[in-house]
């Protein structure tokens, strides 16, 4: 797929950007850190492009599955149908506990990791469970359309932008 040049310099910007905030804010102050973009820009472990890479599958997934959410999130009740779903509701609900603790102490390591945790979470998910065209489709949905709005939240929080596609 082409990208325009100009898009494709704003989406590194951003990227960037948003690796050495993330990094910045996922030490604690009192420790220092080897400055390094490769370890800033990996796929893998507690990393923005990592939190950003589950925003865009969910969002790609979404976008495949086709259907408006809002529809579905009005016809359908939400369950938590296996260890793995209790697991992430678990977590999402732990959202404002560490929002306090975050302003109570000034310890924003404590929501980058929060991030991360549910970032891997969804990966996990992902890999273990099909989402489209099964019995559970729609329940499916919502699970991973509530991480993508917690993603998005805690992303907003910590100074950092959302991109759609990577």
């Amino acid at each position: 797929r082409y990208w325009p040049w100009l898009a494709m310099r704003r989406f590194a910007k951003t990227i960037g950007i948003n690796a050495i905030k993330y990094t910045d804010l996922s030490y604690n102050i009192i420790n220092s850190y080897r400055f390094c973009y490769k370890k800033m820009l990996k796929y893998e472990g507690n990393t923005s492009t990592f939190v950003i890479y589950a925003y865009c599958r969910i969002v790609s997934i979404q976008k495949k599955i086709g259907k408006n959410i809002n529809i579905i999130k009005n016809k359908n009740k939400f369950k938590i149908t296996n260890k793995d779903e209790e697991k992430i509701a678990f977590l999402i609900c732990q959202f404002y506990e560490n929002i306090e603790y975050v302003i109570d102490k000034i310890v924003p390591q404590k929501l980058t990791n929060y991030l991360y945790n549910i970032s891997e979470k969804f990966h996990q998910y992902f890999h273990k469970y099909k989402i489209k065209n099964t019995k559970e489709e729609n329940n499916k949905i919502i699970i991973c359309e509530i991480i993508s709005k917690t993603i998005i939240e805690t992303l907003k929080i910590l100074g950092l932008k959302k991109i759609k596609k990577i």
